[in-house]
Protein backbone atom coordinates (compact mmCIF):
# COMPACT_ATOMS: atom_id res chain seq x y z
CA UNK A 1 0.00 0.00 0.00
CA UNK A 2 1.63 3.43 -1.34
CA UNK A 3 0.52 6.85 0.93
CA UNK A 4 1.72 10.06 -1.11
CA UNK A 5 1.73 13.44 -0.40
CA UNK A 6 3.15 14.67 -3.43
CA UNK A 7 4.36 18.03 -3.51
CA UNK A 8 3.28 18.86 0.30
CA UNK A 9 5.66 20.06 2.89
CA UNK A 10 6.08 17.56 5.60
CA UNK A 11 6.14 20.47 8.19
CA UNK A 12 2.30 21.74 7.48
CA UNK A 13 -0.37 20.66 9.88
CA UNK A 14 -1.03 16.53 9.67
CA UNK A 15 -5.31 17.34 8.73
CA UNK A 16 -3.90 18.92 5.44
CA UNK A 17 -1.74 16.59 4.03
CA UNK A 18 -4.36 14.10 2.69
CA UNK A 19 -2.16 10.85 2.21
CA UNK A 20 -1.26 10.73 5.34
CA UNK A 21 -4.46 11.70 7.35
CA UNK A 22 -5.40 8.39 4.95
CA UNK A 23 -2.73 6.41 6.96
CA UNK A 24 -3.63 7.28 10.16
CA UNK A 25 -7.24 6.36 9.60
CA UNK A 26 -6.17 2.81 8.19
CA UNK A 27 -3.71 2.77 11.54
CA UNK A 28 -6.50 1.40 13.70
CA UNK A 29 -7.34 -1.29 10.75
CA UNK A 30 -4.01 -2.84 10.83
CA UNK A 31 -3.59 -2.51 7.34
CA UNK A 32 0.10 -2.20 7.81
CA UNK A 33 2.55 -2.94 10.40
CA UNK A 34 5.58 -1.05 9.25
CA UNK A 35 6.01 2.76 7.27
CA UNK A 36 8.63 2.92 4.82
CA UNK A 37 10.15 5.90 4.05
CA UNK A 38 13.66 7.32 2.17
CA UNK A 39 14.58 9.92 4.95
CA UNK A 40 13.42 10.94 7.91
CA UNK A 41 12.92 14.60 6.58
CA UNK A 42 10.63 13.22 3.99
CA UNK A 43 8.02 11.67 6.89
CA UNK A 44 7.98 14.95 9.18
CA UNK A 45 9.80 18.32 9.55
CA UNK A 46 7.77 19.64 12.19
CA UNK A 47 8.50 17.94 15.98
CA UNK A 48 5.23 18.80 17.48
CA UNK A 49 3.25 17.13 14.10
CA UNK A 50 5.95 13.88 13.89
CA UNK A 51 5.12 13.32 18.37
CA UNK A 52 1.43 13.72 17.31
CA UNK A 53 1.16 11.32 14.30
CA UNK A 54 3.71 9.15 16.41
CA UNK A 55 0.75 8.71 19.32
CA UNK A 56 -1.41 7.35 16.69
CA UNK A 57 0.97 4.68 15.98
CA UNK A 58 2.27 3.71 19.33
CA UNK A 59 -1.55 2.70 20.15
CA UNK A 60 -1.48 0.09 17.63
CA UNK A 61 1.73 -0.98 17.61
CA UNK A 62 3.02 0.52 14.10
CA UNK A 63 6.53 1.32 13.05
CA UNK A 64 8.12 3.07 10.93
CA UNK A 65 11.75 2.90 9.42
CA UNK A 66 13.88 5.42 7.31
CA UNK A 67 15.75 2.97 4.40
CA UNK A 68 18.89 5.77 4.26
CA UNK A 69 18.92 6.91 7.87
CA UNK A 70 19.18 4.69 11.07
CA UNK A 71 16.94 5.95 14.15
CA UNK A 72 15.54 3.65 17.01
CA UNK A 73 13.15 5.02 19.16
CA UNK A 74 14.04 2.22 21.64
CA UNK A 75 16.85 4.36 23.66
CA UNK A 76 16.85 7.39 25.05
CA UNK A 77 19.80 8.50 22.83
CA UNK A 78 17.84 7.07 19.45
CA UNK A 79 14.99 9.37 20.34
CA UNK A 80 17.18 12.26 20.83
CA UNK A 81 18.62 11.95 17.34
CA UNK A 82 15.32 11.80 16.02
CA UNK A 83 14.12 15.23 18.01
CA UNK A 84 17.62 16.75 16.71
CA UNK A 85 17.23 15.58 13.00
CA UNK A 86 13.52 17.21 13.14
CA UNK A 87 14.62 20.49 14.22
CA UNK A 88 17.35 20.63 11.63
CA UNK A 89 14.61 19.60 9.32
CA UNK A 90 12.69 22.22 10.96
CA UNK A 91 14.57 25.05 11.03
CA UNK A 92 16.19 24.18 6.94
CA UNK A 93 12.62 24.64 6.00
CA UNK A 94 12.18 27.68 7.84
CA UNK A 95 15.64 29.27 6.29
CA UNK A 96 14.59 28.11 2.86
CA UNK A 97 10.84 29.78 3.11
CA UNK A 98 12.60 32.90 4.23
CA UNK A 99 14.72 33.22 1.59
CA UNK A 100 11.62 32.13 -1.06
CA UNK A 101 9.47 35.40 0.81
CA UNK A 102 12.41 37.81 0.28
CA UNK A 103 12.81 36.33 -3.28
CA UNK A 104 9.38 36.58 -3.89
CA UNK A 105 8.96 40.62 -1.75
CA UNK A 106 11.55 41.84 -4.10
CA UNK A 107 9.97 40.41 -7.57
CA UNK A 108 6.47 41.82 -6.94
CA UNK A 109 9.10 45.59 -5.98
CA UNK A 110 10.50 45.18 -8.95
CA UNK A 111 7.12 43.99 -11.11
CA UNK A 112 8.02 40.80 -11.79
CA UNK A 113 5.25 38.38 -11.86
CA UNK A 114 5.10 35.69 -9.54
CA UNK A 115 3.50 32.87 -11.30
CA UNK A 116 2.92 32.27 -15.31
CA UNK A 117 -1.37 32.35 -14.24
CA UNK A 118 -2.90 35.56 -14.19
CA UNK A 119 -6.46 36.61 -13.69
CA UNK A 120 -8.51 37.15 -16.65
CA UNK A 121 -8.01 40.18 -18.25
CA UNK A 122 -4.37 39.94 -17.64
CA UNK A 123 -1.59 38.38 -18.92
CA UNK A 124 2.65 38.39 -18.75
CA UNK A 125 4.69 40.59 -21.54
CA UNK A 126 7.98 39.24 -22.09
CA UNK A 127 11.06 41.33 -23.45
CA UNK A 128 13.60 39.43 -25.09
CA UNK A 129 17.01 40.89 -26.04
CA UNK A 130 18.98 40.41 -29.80
CA UNK A 131 20.12 37.68 -28.58
CA UNK A 132 17.03 35.62 -27.96
CA UNK A 133 17.39 36.20 -24.26
CA UNK A 134 14.86 37.14 -21.52
CA UNK A 135 14.93 40.54 -20.25
CA UNK A 136 12.30 41.16 -17.96
CA UNK A 137 8.53 39.97 -17.46
CA UNK A 138 5.96 42.16 -16.44
CA UNK A 139 1.87 41.89 -16.10
CA UNK A 140 -0.01 43.78 -18.83
CA UNK A 141 -3.62 44.20 -19.65
CA UNK A 142 -4.72 41.00 -22.21
CA UNK A 143 -5.75 43.44 -25.03
CA UNK A 144 -8.25 40.20 -26.44
CA UNK A 145 -10.08 40.01 -23.01
CA UNK A 146 -9.36 43.40 -21.96
CA UNK A 147 -12.76 44.90 -23.87
CA UNK A 148 -14.53 41.83 -21.76
CA UNK A 149 -13.47 43.23 -18.72
CA UNK A 150 -14.53 46.90 -19.27
CA UNK A 151 -17.83 45.68 -20.47
CA UNK A 152 -18.46 43.53 -17.15
CA UNK A 153 -17.14 46.23 -14.52
CA UNK A 154 -19.52 48.90 -16.66
CA UNK A 155 -22.11 47.03 -16.02
CA UNK A 156 -21.41 46.04 -12.65
CA UNK A 157 -21.00 49.79 -11.60
CA UNK A 158 -24.10 50.44 -13.32
CA UNK A 159 -26.56 47.57 -11.81
CA UNK A 160 -24.52 47.00 -8.68
CA UNK A 161 -25.50 43.12 -9.56
CA UNK A 162 -22.27 40.23 -10.46
CA UNK A 163 -25.06 38.21 -11.98
CA UNK A 164 -27.17 40.71 -13.88
CA UNK A 165 -23.85 41.96 -15.23
CA UNK A 166 -22.32 38.53 -16.04
CA UNK A 167 -25.14 37.63 -17.83
CA UNK A 168 -24.99 40.67 -19.74
CA UNK A 169 -20.97 40.21 -20.55
CA UNK A 170 -21.52 36.69 -21.54
CA UNK A 171 -24.25 36.95 -23.95
CA UNK A 172 -21.94 40.06 -25.56
CA UNK A 173 -19.19 37.97 -26.22
CA UNK A 174 -20.52 34.58 -26.51
CA UNK A 175 -18.30 33.47 -23.42
CA UNK A 176 -18.79 31.14 -20.54
CA UNK A 177 -17.07 32.47 -17.76
CA UNK A 178 -19.05 31.55 -14.31
CA UNK A 179 -19.65 33.58 -11.22
CA UNK A 180 -16.89 32.59 -9.09
CA UNK A 181 -14.44 34.24 -11.56
CA UNK A 182 -15.96 37.61 -11.83
CA UNK A 183 -16.48 37.98 -8.35
CA UNK A 184 -12.98 36.99 -7.41
CA UNK A 185 -11.49 39.45 -10.09
CA UNK A 186 -14.01 42.67 -9.03
CA UNK A 187 -11.73 42.11 -5.41
CA UNK A 188 -8.32 41.90 -6.80
CA UNK A 189 -6.19 45.08 -6.69
CA UNK A 190 -4.77 44.34 -9.81
CA UNK A 191 -7.79 46.01 -11.93
CA UNK A 192 -5.70 49.40 -9.95
CA UNK A 193 -2.66 48.21 -11.04
CA UNK A 194 -1.79 46.99 -7.65
CA UNK A 195 0.03 43.88 -5.80
CA UNK A 196 0.96 43.33 -2.47
CA UNK A 197 1.41 47.20 -2.16
CA UNK A 198 3.22 47.39 -5.32
CA UNK A 199 0.82 50.54 -6.73
CA UNK A 200 2.37 50.23 -10.04
CA UNK A 201 3.14 46.16 -10.46
CA UNK A 202 0.76 46.16 -13.55
CA UNK A 203 2.66 47.78 -16.61
CA UNK A 204 0.59 50.69 -18.59
CA UNK A 205 -3.00 51.68 -17.50
CA UNK A 206 -4.97 49.65 -14.95
CA UNK A 207 -8.73 49.10 -15.69
CA UNK A 208 -9.74 51.99 -13.02
CA UNK A 209 -8.61 54.24 -10.37
CA UNK A 210 -8.46 53.00 -6.31
CA UNK A 211 -11.12 55.32 -5.59
CA UNK A 212 -13.38 53.34 -8.14
CA UNK A 213 -11.77 49.72 -7.15
CA UNK A 214 -12.64 51.25 -3.16
CA UNK A 215 -16.24 51.83 -4.10
CA UNK A 216 -16.81 48.55 -6.28
CA UNK A 217 -15.76 46.70 -2.76
CA UNK A 218 -18.64 48.68 -0.72
CA UNK A 219 -20.77 47.53 -3.92
CA UNK A 220 -20.24 44.33 -3.63
CA UNK A 221 -21.28 44.17 0.31
CA UNK A 222 -24.15 44.74 -1.48
CA UNK A 223 -24.27 43.02 -4.14
CA UNK A 224 -28.05 42.41 -5.72
CA UNK A 225 -28.77 39.03 -5.60
CA UNK A 226 -30.41 37.21 -8.18
CA UNK A 227 -34.35 36.12 -7.19
CA UNK A 228 -35.48 32.60 -8.04
CA UNK A 229 -38.40 34.35 -9.81
CA UNK A 230 -36.40 36.76 -11.54
CA UNK A 231 -37.87 39.68 -10.16
CA UNK A 232 -36.44 43.07 -10.23
CA UNK A 233 -36.18 44.98 -6.78
CA UNK A 234 -35.48 49.00 -7.57
CA UNK A 235 -33.77 49.84 -4.31
CA UNK A 236 -32.54 45.85 -3.42
CA UNK A 237 -29.62 46.09 -0.95
CA UNK A 238 -30.31 49.91 -0.33
CA UNK A 239 -32.69 50.05 2.42
CA UNK A 240 -31.90 48.58 6.10
CA UNK A 241 -34.08 47.87 9.31
CA UNK A 242 -34.45 50.43 11.69
CA UNK A 243 -34.49 47.97 14.11
CA UNK A 244 -31.96 45.61 13.83
CA UNK A 245 -29.53 47.36 10.90
CA UNK A 246 -30.04 44.58 8.55
CA UNK A 247 -30.64 44.85 4.70
CA UNK A 248 -34.69 44.82 3.94
CA UNK A 249 -35.06 42.08 1.19
CA UNK A 250 -37.67 42.76 -1.32
CA UNK A 251 -41.26 40.07 -1.39
CA UNK A 252 -43.46 40.43 -4.92
CA UNK A 253 -47.20 40.19 -4.67
CA UNK A 254 -48.60 40.01 -8.11
CA UNK A 255 -52.06 41.01 -8.67
CA UNK A 256 -53.93 38.22 -11.35
CA UNK A 257 -54.19 39.83 -14.81
CA UNK A 258 -52.89 43.34 -13.44
CA UNK A 259 -49.11 42.53 -14.09
CA UNK A 260 -48.39 46.28 -13.84
CA UNK A 261 -49.82 47.08 -10.55
CA UNK A 262 -48.17 44.24 -8.66
CA UNK A 263 -47.36 44.72 -5.37
CA UNK A 264 -43.41 45.02 -4.49
CA UNK A 265 -42.63 45.70 -0.42
CA UNK A 266 -39.48 45.13 1.17
CA UNK A 267 -39.02 43.57 4.90
CA UNK A 268 -36.29 42.50 7.23
CA UNK A 269 -34.90 39.29 6.51
CA UNK A 270 -33.52 39.00 9.82
CA UNK A 271 -37.32 39.09 11.54
CA UNK A 272 -38.38 36.55 9.00
CA UNK A 273 -35.55 34.20 8.55
CA UNK A 274 -33.96 34.16 11.81
CA UNK A 275 -36.72 35.50 13.59
CA UNK A 276 -34.04 37.61 16.10
CA UNK A 277 -35.44 41.05 14.80
CA UNK A 278 -38.64 42.16 16.22
CA UNK A 279 -39.41 44.45 13.32
CA UNK A 280 -42.31 43.35 11.25
CA UNK A 281 -42.11 46.82 9.05
CA UNK A 282 -43.08 46.58 5.07
CA UNK A 283 -42.08 49.12 3.06
CA UNK A 284 -43.86 49.84 0.09
CA UNK A 285 -41.60 50.17 -3.07
CA UNK A 286 -44.20 52.23 -5.32
CA UNK A 287 -44.67 54.78 -2.40
CA UNK A 288 -40.86 55.03 -1.40
CA UNK A 289 -40.04 55.40 -5.18
CA UNK A 290 -42.68 58.61 -5.42
CA UNK A 291 -40.92 60.10 -2.24
CA UNK A 292 -37.69 60.22 -3.60
CA UNK A 293 -38.99 61.10 -7.27
CA UNK A 294 -40.34 64.15 -5.15
CA UNK A 295 -38.05 65.05 -2.79
CA UNK A 296 -34.29 63.67 -4.46
CA UNK A 297 -33.67 67.23 -5.33
CA UNK A 298 -33.53 68.55 -1.43
CA UNK A 299 -31.67 65.59 -0.60
CA UNK A 300 -29.14 66.24 -3.30
CA UNK A 301 -28.66 69.72 -2.80
CA UNK A 302 -28.38 69.02 1.31
CA UNK A 303 -25.50 66.60 0.13
CA UNK A 304 -23.84 69.39 -2.40
CA UNK A 305 -23.96 71.72 0.48
CA UNK A 306 -22.23 69.08 2.91
CA UNK A 307 -19.08 68.31 0.05
CA UNK A 308 -19.22 71.86 -0.73
CA UNK A 309 -18.14 72.77 2.81
CA UNK A 310 -15.79 69.96 3.07
CA UNK A 311 -13.41 71.29 -0.23
CA UNK A 312 -13.55 74.30 1.01
CA UNK A 313 -12.14 73.65 4.39
CA UNK A 314 -8.68 72.98 2.79
CA UNK A 315 -6.71 74.29 -0.17
CA UNK A 316 -3.26 73.74 -2.31
CA UNK A 317 -1.65 70.70 -3.32
CA UNK A 318 -3.37 67.72 -1.58
CA UNK A 319 0.61 65.76 -2.22
CA UNK A 320 1.78 68.04 -0.55
CA UNK A 321 0.08 68.33 2.59
CA UNK A 322 0.03 64.79 3.04
CA UNK A 323 3.86 64.47 2.89
CA UNK A 324 3.83 67.13 5.23
CA UNK A 325 1.21 65.70 8.08
CA UNK A 326 3.53 62.24 7.16
CA UNK A 327 6.61 64.17 8.71
CA UNK A 328 4.51 65.49 10.85
CA UNK A 329 3.38 61.74 11.64
CA UNK A 330 7.43 60.90 12.23
CA UNK A 331 8.31 63.39 14.48
CA UNK A 332 5.34 62.98 17.00
CA UNK A 333 6.99 59.57 17.27
CA UNK A 334 10.69 59.91 17.75
CA UNK A 335 9.42 62.93 20.22
CA UNK A 336 7.42 60.19 22.07
CA UNK A 337 10.30 57.45 21.85
CA UNK A 338 11.94 60.02 23.45
CA UNK A 339 9.63 59.89 26.24
CA UNK A 340 8.58 63.68 26.16
CA UNK A 341 4.95 62.79 25.80
CA UNK A 342 3.29 60.17 27.09
CA UNK A 343 1.30 57.47 25.24
CA UNK A 344 -2.20 58.92 25.93
CA UNK A 345 -1.03 62.28 24.31
CA UNK A 346 0.67 60.01 21.35
CA UNK A 347 -2.36 58.26 20.95
CA UNK A 348 -4.71 61.11 20.84
CA UNK A 349 -2.18 63.43 18.48
CA UNK A 350 -1.02 60.30 16.20
CA UNK A 351 -5.15 59.51 15.85
CA UNK A 352 -5.97 63.29 14.45
CA UNK A 353 -3.36 62.79 11.95
CA UNK A 354 -4.19 59.96 10.23
CA UNK A 355 -7.95 61.36 10.35
CA UNK A 356 -6.19 64.68 8.49
CA UNK A 357 -4.40 62.48 6.15
CA UNK A 358 -7.47 60.55 5.35
CA UNK A 359 -9.76 63.21 4.75
CA UNK A 360 -7.17 64.53 2.03
CA UNK A 361 -7.08 61.56 0.53
CA UNK A 362 -10.01 61.02 -0.07
CA UNK A 363 -11.13 64.76 -1.38
CA UNK A 364 -10.53 63.51 -5.08
CA UNK A 365 -13.37 61.12 -4.85
CA UNK A 366 -15.41 63.72 -2.73
CA UNK A 367 -14.37 66.11 -5.71
CA UNK A 368 -16.08 63.71 -8.02
CA UNK A 369 -19.13 62.76 -6.20
CA UNK A 370 -20.08 66.94 -5.72
CA UNK A 371 -19.43 67.09 -9.77
CA UNK A 372 -21.66 63.72 -10.09
CA UNK A 373 -24.59 65.57 -8.12
CA UNK A 374 -24.25 68.82 -9.84
CA UNK A 375 -24.84 67.42 -13.48
CA UNK A 376 -27.65 65.60 -12.22
CA UNK A 377 -29.86 68.72 -10.61
CA UNK A 378 -28.60 69.99 -14.26
CA UNK A 379 -30.36 67.49 -16.25
CA UNK A 380 -33.74 66.57 -16.96
CA UNK A 381 -33.40 62.78 -14.81
CA UNK A 382 -37.29 62.20 -13.81
CA UNK A 383 -37.69 62.56 -17.77
CA UNK A 384 -34.99 60.10 -18.31
CA UNK A 385 -36.07 57.71 -15.30
CA UNK A 386 -40.22 57.55 -16.62
CA UNK A 387 -38.21 56.00 -20.05
CA UNK A 388 -36.66 53.11 -18.14
CA UNK A 389 -37.85 49.61 -17.55
CA UNK A 390 -37.13 48.36 -14.06
CA UNK A 391 -33.85 47.12 -14.00
CA UNK A 392 -32.18 50.42 -15.36
CA UNK A 393 -34.29 52.01 -12.39
CA UNK A 394 -32.48 49.94 -10.17
CA UNK A 395 -29.27 50.19 -11.64
CA UNK A 396 -29.99 54.32 -11.50
CA UNK A 397 -30.57 53.82 -7.80
CA UNK A 398 -27.51 51.80 -7.05
CA UNK A 399 -25.44 54.21 -9.05
CA UNK A 400 -26.66 57.37 -6.61
CA UNK A 401 -27.36 55.78 -3.80
CA UNK A 402 -25.87 53.62 -1.41
CA UNK A 403 -28.23 53.34 2.29
CA UNK A 404 -32.02 54.84 2.44
CA UNK A 405 -32.81 54.75 6.09
CA UNK A 406 -36.27 54.58 7.33
CA UNK A 407 -38.78 55.82 10.18
CA UNK A 408 -39.62 52.53 11.63
CA UNK A 409 -43.19 54.21 13.19
CA UNK A 410 -43.98 57.05 10.33
CA UNK A 411 -42.56 55.13 7.78
CA UNK A 412 -40.77 58.60 6.11
CA UNK A 413 -36.98 58.56 4.89
CA UNK A 414 -34.78 59.83 7.72
CA UNK A 415 -31.54 59.49 6.08
CA UNK A 416 -30.15 58.83 2.42
CA UNK A 417 -26.34 57.92 2.16
CA UNK A 418 -25.00 58.91 -1.10
CA UNK A 419 -22.40 56.59 -3.02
Amino acid sequence: RYYEDDGVSGKIPIKKRKALSRLLEDAPRHEFDTIIFIRLDRWFRNVANYYEAQKTLDKYGILWTATNEDYSLLTANGRLMVNIRLSVASAESDATSERIKIVNQRKVQTGRPLSGAQPIGFKIETEYNDAGAVVSKRVVKDEKMAPLVSDFIDAFLKFGSIRKAMTLTNEKYGKYIVYQTYSKLLSNPLLYGSYRGNDSYVKGDAYMDKATFEKIQGMKRTNVKSTRTRQVYLFSGLITCPVCGWRMAGIHSPIRGRRKNDYYNYRCGRFYMKGDCVSKMHVNEKALETKLLKELDGYVKERIEVLSVSENDGSGDIEAQVKALEAKKQRLTDVYIEGHIDKKDYDKKYREIINKIDALKDRPTKQRNLKKLEDLLKSDWRTVYESLDRTHKQGFWKQLIKNIQIDRETREITRIIFV
